[in-house]
């Protein structure tokens, strides 16, 4: 049902050919903008507002990158003849499944005279925004919504405190530059190594700029545990009785330094022993800050640790964490 308002706002939009058009990431992300807004009526993959602003979003990227082929024909075939292959510009196309709402936000972007980027606060959040914003046409400034929490109060606080979006488009230029070597990396060294080292019938392999490397690392470190060698060592450790009890105290060097001869430990001991000493103790007051927010990283291995879940299901988990404004923005 339309109200008076929204009515008067829409009649508005008309008439002055005027609408301010907020971009988030996701539905639920725009959905709690919009009410950040004042509210307003939800239809067709974005929400209108009284004022005559109007509320979409992406559902993660809309675009991607093109394949090889996509650029050249000849590429559908796998041949050392076409390496590199390193387009001109890189080219971005819908995808697929999400073309109807990329077709909505496009149509929508026309109708603007203002946009308000409120994707999420970071170097992908500007990327979903751009790509979107290029295969559009826009070529207008536009205003940046920035805060890296979905709470009520973090948003009413955000939607009145627009910044000017070139103060982070250099977040977009570096998502792109990112992007664009991955697709380099990716497609000329995994086409070159199947293509030298693979026999007739081998299961491809991929290699890319981040993966590579760290499964370089990953197998570095399974070596090295591979080809550890155990050995003993010793510490000593020394009981004292004194009127507050009995105190235990501990010499174990770490490291290079560390006891690897019981005839040394046992000296160690044997020149210790009984041998009179001065304690001192003194106590004082002292403050800890509290722990740090986790990184993503390190949440990422908490979870595996505790319940063996993938990187992936702990990013997915946390995104929605985020959108139900119950955390901070994940990957900051």
């Amino acid at each position: 049902m339309l109200t008076r308002s929204l009515v008067a706002g829409l009649i508005s939009v008309l008439l002055t050919g005027t609408m301010r058009l907020w971009i988030a990431e996701k539905p639920d992300a725009g959905r709690n903008i919009a009410k950040a807004l004042g509210g307003g009526n939800e239809s067709g993959g974005c929400i209108r507002l009284s004022s005559g602003d109007v509320v979409t979003w992406a559902i993660g990227h809309l675009l991607e990158s093109y394949m090889p082929h996509d650029y050249d024909e000849r590429h559908r075939k796998w041949d050392l003849g076409h390496l590199p292959i390193f387009p001109q510009k890189f080219l971005y196309q819908p995808v697929k499944d999400k073309a109807s709402q990329l077709s909505i936000v496009t149509r929508l972007i026309n109708q603007a005279s203002e946009i308000i980027i409120a994707t999420d606060a970071g170097r992908e959040g500007e990327a979903i925004a751009w790509l979107v914003l290029e295969h559009a046409g826009w070529r207008g400034p536009a205003k940046r919504f920035w805060t890296s929490s979905l709470t009520p109060t973090s948003l009413a606080k955000a939607v009145n405190a627009l910044i000017d979006d070139r103060e982070k488009k250099g977040m977009y230029i570096a998502a792109r530059l990112r992007a664009s070597m991955d697709w380099s990396d990716g497609v000329n060294w995994s086409r070159y190594y199947n293509l030298r080292c693979n026999n007739y019938g081998d299961k491809p392999i991929s290699l890319g700029r981040v993966q590579t490397a760290t499964l370089a690392l990953v197998v570095d470190r399974d070596l090295a545990i591979e080809a550890f060698k155990p050995s003993d060592y010793f510490e000593l450790k020394a009981s004292m009785d004194l009127p507050q009890g009995k105190l235990e105290l501990f010499h174990a060097p770490q490291g290079d330094n560390r006891i690897v001869e019981r005839q040394q430990a046992e000296d160690i001991a044997r020149r210790t022993r009984g041998a009179p000493t001065t304690l001192k103790v003194e106590k004082k007051p002292k403050k800890f800050a509290p722990p740090p927010p986790y990184s993503l990283p390190e949440l990422q291995m908490h979870t595996s640790s505790l319940w063996g879940w993938s990187s992936d299901k702990t990013l997915d988990v946390l995104q929605k964490l985020y959108e139900a404004g119950a955390v901070t923005y994940p990957r900051t």
